[in-house]
Formats: C-alpha cells, structure tokens, sequence
C-alpha cells in the first residue's frame, strides 16, 4: 500500500526541515535535482507528488513542467499516480497537460487545485 515508504526530494534546503522535524530520516532525503532524481529510478514508484510549482511566466517555467511531468512517468510504475498541486495561475496549463495525457484534475474549495493522473 501506499506510504510504507517515503523519500523526499527537493533542489532547495527546505528537505533539511524534514530531517530536524523527524519526518523522515536522512536517508531517505535528497537534496538534488527532482527531475534528474526520477529519470534514474524508472518504474520505481507507487506514487510521486508535487506541491506548488510556482508561477509559470514564462517558457522557461513551463518547460520545467514539462520535464517533471515526464521523468514522473518514467519513475513511475504501470499502474502508479502522479499528484500536482499548484497556484490557480499556473494551474490552467498544467490541467492542459494533464487532460493532453489523460489524467484528471479535482478542484477542491479551500485547497489549491489538484491533477491526479495514472500512467497508461
């Protein structure tokens, strides 16, 4: 089932805070490039989950999107989930994505929005 095993992943020294809060123990937190991260683990995860991209202004932004959305795919398994939250701005293209791919997005009142999308 999902959760009986959780590592954490994040370019910024925000995963530290997981470490000295006692969330996770710190071998199960990266501190490096998420994207390059799952490239190298293909059908490895049950679940991957994003939160909060950030405003997507520009080519740049959205093309990260792009690239996290796909090494999500690759380190997923046949039948895991990808979770994408973000802010109301960005999140119009990254329910274009998901809807491109088949996946689903929830809209909940009082929470940023959601994708949810299985892999085909």
């Amino acid at each position: 089932g999902f959760g009986e095993y959780v590592e954490a992943v994040d370019i910024s020294d925000s995963v530290s805070l997981i470490v000295t809060r006692g969330i996770l123990p710190k071998e199960r937190v990266y501190k490096t490039d998420g994207i390059q991260f799952l490239r190298e683990r293909p059908d490895n995860y049950d679940l991957v989950a994003s939160f909060l991209f950030g405003p997507l202004s520009d080519d740049r932004s959205r093309k990260f999107v792009i690239e996290f959305y796909e090494a999500a795919t690759i380190s997923l398994k046949s039948e895991g989930k990808l979770i994408i939250t973000s802010d109301i701005g960005s999140f119009r293209y990254i329910e274009e994505l998901a809807l491109q791919n088949k996946g689903e997005s929830f809209k909940f009142s009082g929470f940023p929005p959601v994708f949810l999308s299985n892999k085909r």
